[in-house]
C-alpha cells in the first residue's frame, strides 16, 4: 500500500452479491481431491519447493485454479489445509503424508496468492482475498447441505463467516502469514493506512452491524477529528492497551499497599471495577475471534492466567467479608499478591516482546507443563505405594509423601536415601533409589532434550514465529463489536447502558448511540489521534520542516563549536570500531591473494564480433499497443512496439526479416499475408555487389560494443534453424529477482548501480544506440556484485537530425515523450533510470495506473511523490537526484546534455559526493552488494515455465530444405545461402543444400576459397575475406562475377 496515495473512497471491492456467487463448497473439494491424486508420498517443505515437484505438481494446479478468478480460492487451500492436519492427529498411520498434503495446500495458497494478485498494482485483489469473509456451505448442493446438517446435528443455515487470514491462523499456516503478500496486508492494517471492519460474529456480546465499511485507503484529511474507528487501528490499540496495563498496575500495587481486612477501601473498589473492565475486554476478544484464535497469542496466556487469579482472589474476598472471617481475607490478599508474577513481566514484554527467548517461552512452557503432567501420572502409582507402605505410621501421611517426591524430582537426592527406611526396610529404599535415578537421570535429561529441541525449532523459524504472532495481534483488531472500542473500564458502562437498548432499538439507532457514547468516553484518545496524524505522524508537513531545522541547526553548531561533536560523542573518537568504516582500496585487500589460483574465463578466449543491434528509421507505420506494466517473466514484458519501414542495409534486412515475426493480436488473416508480402519483397533486394557487402560488415565492426558494464557479445555462430549468441556469464542474477527477495535495496547500494549504469548509458549514447527498455529485468548482476546492462532486442541506433516516435519498451517505465509521441532521442533512457533508481529504493514504481490509459496520464501529468517514511530509506541528495532524472522537461532532465555533458552534470551532484569514477569503471571499487554465489540468484520455476509453457519448443517444426536447387531463384539461393551451418569445431560452413560440400573455412583471420571438386566448373560459389567480429556474416557466397578475390 502506497502511503503517499491518500484516497478516502472505496477500493474496486467486487460486489457484494458477485461474492455470493462465487462457489466455495465445490472449490473445496476439488482442491481435495486434487491434491490427494497428485500427493502419494511424504515430502518435506523444501522437496515440495523442488523444480520437478514445482513444475510436474503445483504448475498445473495454479494455472487450473487461476483461471477461475473465484476470490475464495486462498480459503479454500486453507480449509483443506486444515483438514488434512485434523485427519493427521486422528491417523497416525498415515499422518506424515497428510501432514505433507497439509504444506501442498499452504504452498499453493502462496502461489495462487501471488498469482491471484500479480495482475494489477492494484491492492484490492490482495486485500479481497485475504479479508473477505466466506461462508464454507456457500454454492452447497441441497442433497449435501441435508447430510451435513444430519452430521452436525444444528442449524446451519446462518454459520460463522470467516477469512482466510482467520483461517490461516487456527491452522497455523506460519509460512504463509509470514510471506510478503500477506505481510503487505497485515502492516498496511496495522499502521492504520487500510481500513475495513470485518461483520461480528453470533459470539459477540454487543454486536454492531449496520453500516458495513468496504476495504478503504485511509485519508486523515477527508475525515473528522473524533473518528471512532481510529480507535480499533491496531497500533494506537497496542498504545493504548499498555496505558491500560501500567493503570491497571498501578492500581493493583495500591490495592494491595492499602489492605483493609474488615471493609473495601476506596483504592481495592477502583481496582476491582478496572479489573473488571480488563477481564470484560479479554472475553469480548475471546468471544469475537473464537478460543482457537485467542489462545494461539502467547500474551492471551498471561491474560487469563491473571484474570483466574483474580476471580479466584474476588471470590475470596468475598466469602470474608461475608463471613467477617480474617483468615479468608488474608488468603484473598495473598492469591492476589501472586498475580504480581503475571503483571510485572507481562507490562515488560511490551517492549521486549521480538526477543527470541519471549516468543521461544511460550512453545517451552507448554511443553515443560505437558512433560511434568506425564510424569506425575507416571509417578502417582509409585505415591500409592509409599502411602501403602507407611499406612500406620504418624510420620508420613499423603501431603508429606507427594512433597517428598517433589523434592527429590527437583534435585534433593539425598533426602531418598536417608528416609527410604521409614517407608519399608526392604522395598522403601528399593523404591526410592528408583524413583532417584529415573527422576534425576532419564527424565531431567529428557526433559531437558525436548526443550532444546523446542528451542531450536522455534530459533530456526523465529521470524516466522514473530510474524505469526504479530498476524493475530492484528487481525484481533478489526472486528465489529461494539464492545471493543472501548477501553477499560468505560467498556464496563457501555455494557450496561447499550446492551438493555440493543433490544429495543433499531440497528441505525444502537450505531448512534454506540458512536455518540465512545466519542464521549474516548474523546481525549480521539483527540491525541487526531493531533498526532495531521502534525506528527512521517510524512506531515510539521514533521518534515521540524526534522529540517534541527538537521540545519546542530550541522552549524558542530562547526562553530568543535568542543560540541566531542561532547556528544562520536564513533569515530573509537579506532576499532573507525577502521571498518572507510573504503579500502583493492590492492590492500588483494596484498595476500594468490596470483596462480585464478581459473580462465570466457574473458580469456577469442573475440568473434558483435551481433549488430535492432535498426530503426525515421519513418514509422501504425502502431500496436500491448499491455500496459512490466511484470517478473520477461516473456510476459508489457512492451509496445511500432512497427517501422526495415532497415536500409541489406544485410540488416535479410537478418531483421527473420526476427520481425510481429505477431498481432488484433490482426485479421488479410493483414498477416500483407506483412508476408512485405516481406518476401525485401528479401528480393538480397543480392549485394560485393563492395557494398564489405562497406556493410565494416560498419557492423565499428559497431561493436565493449564496456564493463554491459554483457558484451563473445561469440556469434549458426545452424540450420537459430542464430546462437554467447554473452558475458553473470552469475548474479538480475535486480529484479533481488527487488522481490529483499522487498528493497539500501541507498548506497542503488547509488552504486546508479553509478555504474549511467557510465554505461553514456557509453551507449556516444555510439548513437538508445537502450529503450531499461528495467531490473534488464539489469544483471555479475558474480561480485557489478551491474551489466543487457536486452538490446529493441535497442535502436539514432540521428540527432531527427527525432524517433516508436514506441517500445516496458510502458511503466517509459518517459513521458515517448507515450506522447512528440519525438525522443536518448533522453528516454535517463527517465527509464530514474524509475528504477526509485523502484529499488522504494520497493514500488513512482508511477502506476491500472490500465494504459492511467498509466500513460500518471507518467505524463502526475507529480513525483516520495513515500512518507521515504527519509528513512534516502536521503536529500538522492531524492535531489530521482527529481532530476524524472524531469518531464527533457532540456532540465538530468543525464541529458549532448556530447557528455551530462554525464559530468551527474558526477556533480551531493549524493556522488567524493565517489571515485575512475576506480569505477576499472571495477576497483567493492560492490555494496554481493549475490550469495551458494545460491541460485534466479527463479527456476520461471526459466521452465518460459521455455517449456510459453515458448512451447515442441510444436516447432524443423525448416524443409528444398531439395531442387533449380528450382529456386536466385534470391532465394542467396538468402539460403546466408544461412548455411556453421561446424565451430572445424571453423568450416557447410552449404545448407543435400549434398551438404564445404563452402568456406577459415583460421583466424585467413580466407580460403570454396572446396569445390574440379570437375564442376560452373560452381556459384565464392569465397570472401572473413572478418573475426561477425562469424553469421563471415562466409557469404556470391556469384562469380561478384566474387572479391
Amino acid at each position: 500500500m502506497d502511503p503517499e496515495v491518500q484516497l478516502r473512497l472505496p477500493l474496486d471491492v467486487p460486489a457484494e452479491q458477485d461474492l455470493l456467487n462465487q462457489p466455495v463448497f465445490p472449490l473445496i473439494h476439488a482442491i481435495k481431491k486434487d491434491v490427494e491424486e497428485r500427493i502419494d508420498a511424504s515430502l518435506s517443505w523444501d522437496q515440495l519447493n523442488a523444480v520437478d515437484v514445482n513444475y510436474s505438481i503445483f504448475r498445473p494446479l495454479v494455472f487450473k485454479y487461476a483461471k477461475l478468478r473465484n476470490y475464495a480460492i486462498v480459503y479454500a487451500c486453507l480449509v483443506v489445509r486444515t483438514h488434512f492436519i485434523e485427519s493427521a492427529s486422528q491417523d497416525l498411520a498415515f499422518a506424515p503424508l497428510k501432514l505433507t498434503r497439509a504444506d501442498a495446500c499452504e504452498l499453493l495458497a502462496l502461489k495462487l496468492l501471488r498469482r491471484f494478485t500479480g495482475n494489477s498494482d492494484n491492492p484490492v485483489d490482495l486485500f479481497s482475498v485475504l479479508t473477505v469473509s466466506w461462508d464454507p456451505l456457500q454454492g452447497c448442493p441441497d442433497s449435501c447441505m441435508s447430510d451435513i446438517r444430519e452430521i452436525t446435528g444444528e442449524d446451519i443455515r446462518n454459520a460463522d463467516r470467516v477469512s482466510a487470514l482467520e483461517i490461516a491462523i487456527s491452522s497455523e499456516a506460519k509460512r504463509f502469514i509470514a510471506s510478503p503478500l500477506v505481510q503487505t496486508c497485515i502492516t498496511d492494517i496495522y499502521n492504520g493506512r487500510v481500513v475495513f471492519s470485518a461483520p461480528a460474529t453470533r459470539g459477540s456480546i454487543l454486536a454492531d452491524n449496520y453500516k458495513q465499511r468496504h476495504v478503504q485507503v485511509y485519508d486523515v484529511h477527508n475525515t473528522p477529528w473524533l473518528d471512532h474507528y481510529r480507535l480499533r487501528v491496531p497500533r494506537y490499540r497496542g498504545i493504548m492497551e499498555f496505558v491500560d496495563f501500567a493503570i491497571l498496575l498501578f492500581l493493583f500495587v495500591l490495592c494491595l499497599h492499602n489492605k483493609s481486612f474488615s471493609t473495601m477501601n476506596w483504592s481495592e473498589i477502583v481496582f476491582i471495577i478496572f479489573a473488571f473492565g480488563f477481564l470484560l475486554d479479554e472475553l469480548t476478544a475471546a468471544l469475537e475471534h473464537g478460543w482457537d484464535i485467542y489462545i494461539q497469542n502467547m500474551w492471551n496466556g498471561f491474560d487469563l492466567a491473571f484474570a483466574t487469579i483474580f476471580i479466584v482472589y474476588l471470590g475470596c474476598r468475598c466469602r470474608g467479608l461475608v463471613k467477617d472471617d480474617f483468615w479468608w481475607n488474608d488468603l484473598a490478599y495473598d492469591i492476589l499478591a501472586c498475580g504480581a508474577c503475571i503483571l510485572f513481566p507481562r507490562l515488560a514484554f511490551f517492549a521486549i516482546k521480538n526477543n527470541l527467548i519471549i516468543l521461544a517461552l511460550q512453545g517451552m512452557i507448554a511443553e515443560f507443563f505437558v512433560f511434568i503432567m506425564l510424569a506425575a501420572v507416571c509417578f502417582s502409582g509409585l505415591l500409592f505405594t509409599l502411602w501403602t507402605l507407611s499406612r500406620g505410621s504418624a510420620t508420613w501421611n499423603l501431603r508429606k509423601i507427594a512433597w517428598l517426591m517433589t523434592q527429590v524430582w527437583f534435585g534433593n537426592t539425598f533426602l531418598s536415601f536417608t528416609v527410604a527406611e521409614s517407608f519399608h526396610p526392604i522395598f522403601g529404599p528399593i523404591l526410592m533409589v528408583m524413583f532417584a535415578a529415573l527422576s534425576n537421570t532419564l527424565l531431567i535429561t529428557i526433559m531437558i532434550s525436548i526443550l532444546s529441541n523446542t528451542f531450536a525449532r522455534i530459533n530456526e523459524h523465529a521470524s516466522e514465529e514473530y510474524l505469526y504472532q504479530f498476524a493475530i495481534s492484528t487481525i484481533e483488531g478489526v472486528k465489529s463489536d461494539a464492545l471493543f472500542s472501548y477501553q477499560p473500564p468505560f467498556n464496563i458502562l457501555a455494557l450496561l447502558f447499550l446492551y438493555p437498548l440493543s433490544t429495543c432499538l433499531s440497528p441505525r439507532q444502537l450505531h448512534t448511540a454506540n458512536v455518540f457514547l465512545i466519542r464521549i468516553t474516548s474523546f481525549p484518545q480521539l483527540i491525541v489521534i487526531g493531533v498526532y496524524e495531521r502534525c506528527f505522524a512521517p510524512g506531515s508537513r510539521f514533521i518534515a520542516t521540524t526534522k529540517a531545522a534541527g538537521s540545519s541547526m546542530f550541522d552549524s553548531v558542530s562547526r562553530q563549536f568543535r568542543l560540541f561533536e566531542s561532547f556528544m560523542g562520536t564513533s569515530r573518537d573509537d579506532v576499532m570500531g573507525a577502521i571498518f568504516e572507510i573504503d579500502v582500496p583493492p590492492s590492500v585487500t588483494n596484498a595476500f591473494s594468490t596470483e596462480g589460483d585464478r581459473e580462465p574465463g570466457m574473458e580469456d578466449s577469442a573475440e568473434f564480433g558483435k551481433a549488430q543491434e535492432p535498426d530503426e528509421t525515421r519513418q514509422g507505420r501504425p502502431e500496436i499497443v500491448l499491455s500496459p506494466t512490466p511484470r517478473r517473466s520477461r516473456s510476459r514484458t508489457s512492451r509496445t512496439y511500432r512497427e517501422e519501414q526495415p532497415p536500409n542495409s541489406p544485410l540488416a534486412r535479410l537478418f531483421g526479416t527473420v526476427r520481425q515475426r510481429a505477431i498481432s493480436a488484433q490482426g485479421d488473416a488479410l493483414g498477416d499475408i500483407r506483412k508476408i508480402g512485405e516481406a518476401m519483397e525485401n528479401l528480393k533486394e538480397a543480392a549485394m555487389p560485393g563492395d557494398k557487402l564489405r562497406q556493410e560488415i565494416k560498419e557492423l565492426s565499428e559497431r561493436q560494443i565493449d564496456h564493463p558494464f554491459v554483457v558484451n557479445l563473445r561469440y556469434a555462430f549458426q545452424d540450420d534453424e537459430n542464430c546462437f549468441f554467447v554473452l558475458d556469464l553473470m552469475l548474479g542474477g538480475d535486480l529484479r529477482f533481488h527487488l522481490e527477495r529483499l522487498g528493497s535495496l539500501s541507498e548506497d547500494t542503488v547509488r552504486f548501480y546508479v553509478a555504474e549504469i549511467a557510465s554505461a548509458l553514456t557509453f551507449l549514447h556516444d555510439k548513437r544506440i538508445i537502450h529503450r527498455d531499461l528495467k531490473p529485468d534488464n539489469i544483471l548482476l555479475d558474480e561480485k556484485g557489478h551491474a551489466h546492462i543487457t536486452d538490446l532486442n529493441i535497442a535502436v541506433h539514432y540521428s540527432e537530425r531527427r527525432m524517433l516516435t516508436g514506441v517500445a519498451g516496458s510502458m511503466a517505465y517509459m518517459a513521458p515523450e515517448v507515450l506522447t509521441k512528440k519525438g525522443y532521442t536518448y533522453t528516454i533512457d535517463w527517465w527509464s533510470l530514474g524509475v528504477c533508481a526509485y523502484e529499488l529504493i522504494f520497493g514500488k514504481r513512482p508511477f502506476r495506473g491500472k490500465t494504459n490509459s492511467d498509466l500513460t496520464h500518471a507518467i505524463t501529468r502526475d507529480s513525483l511523490k516520495f513515500p512518507e517514511d521515504a527519509s528513512a530509506k534516502c536521503s536529500r541528495e538522492g531524492m535531489y537526484v530521482l527529481m532530476g532524472l524524472l524531469e518531464r522537461d527533457t532540456t532540465r532532465r538530468l543525464g541529458c546534455k549532448p556530447n557528455g555533458e551530462g554525464f559530468e552534470e551527474l558526477k556533480k551532484q551531493g549524493w556522488f559526493k567524493n565517489f571515485d569514477w575512475d576506480r569505477l569503471e576499472d571495477k576497483e571499487l567493492e560492490p555494496p552488494f554481493v549475490p550469495d554465489s551458494k545460491r541460485a540468484n534466479f527463479d527456476a520455476t520461471h526459466e521452465l515455465e518460459e521455455l517449456l509453457l510459453e515458448d512451447n519448443p515442441l510444436k516447432a517444426r524443423p525448416r524443409k530444405a528444398n531439395q531442387d536447387v533449380t528450382q529456386m531463384s536466385a534470391e532465394m539461393r542467396q538468402m539460403e545461402e546466408q544461412f548455411t551451418s556453421y561446424d565451430y569445431r572445424k571453423m568450416k560452413r557447410r552449404s545448407y543444400y543435400p549434398h551438404n560440400h564445404i563452402v568456406s573455412s577459415a583460421t583466424g583471420t585467413s580466407t580460403s576459397r570454396p572446396s569445390t571438386p574440379a570437375n564442376q566448373t560452373d560452381s556459384r560459389m565464392a569465397s570472401v575475406d572473413v572478418m573475426p567480429p561477425l562469424p553469421a556474416t563471415k562466409m557469404v557466397p556470391l556469384e562469380k562475377a561478384e566474387a572479391m578475390t
